[in-house]
């Protein structure tokens, strides 16, 4: 009975049906890319509306084209940050997740959640490797606003 995320990541390759539906079930969110949740559809047999019924939501990125999140009744769109630049993908996922969980642990809704994730992803985006970025929290801020308004009041300080 404790919740948790599941995110198979690139071991959906390598996972059986069982193995990923088992992850699923019992998970609060099941979170994919849009390659991963089509290998989840293959082996395991669920649509999104299969996935809800097991979890309370199912976010699935798509990379530019920002993410979707779904709950029962649901989906909500969430754009990408476009970037300055494009310099190197690696971490792009990872950061996105980072910022999603902050805004989670933080008692934002899933898509204000996703918001960060999206701001976080492209600072990743534009820089040469995964940790070789750095921003202040009034410059992270301020991006978030241009892109979609004011920071939510339980995200007005993310130390």
């Amino acid at each position: 009975k404790i919740p948790y995320i599941f995110d198979p990541g690139q071991q959906c390759a390598r996972m059986s049906g069982p193995e990923l539906r088992n992850g699923i079930v019992g998970a609060r969110l099941l979170i994919c890319n849009d390659y991963e949740f089509e290998l989840i559809r293959q082996k395991v047999g669920m649509s999104e509306g299969d996935v809800l019924g097991e979890t309370d939501a199912l976010i699935v990125t798509r990379g530019e084209d920002g993410c979707s999140i779904y709950q029962r009744d649901t989906r909500v769109d969430v754009k990408a940050v476009p970037p300055i630049r494009i310099v190197d993908p690696t971490g792009v996922g990872d950061a996105f997740r980072g910022g999603l969980m902050k805004g989670m642990a933080r008692g934002a809704t899933y898509q204000e959640a996703a918001q960060l994730g999206s701001v976080a992803a492209t600072y990743v985006l534009e820089h040469l490797g995964a940790q070789s970025h750095a921003y202040t929290f009034d410059e992270f801020k301020n991006r978030y606003e241009q892109q979609f308004g004011p920071l939510p009041p339980q995200m007005s300080s993310l130390t």
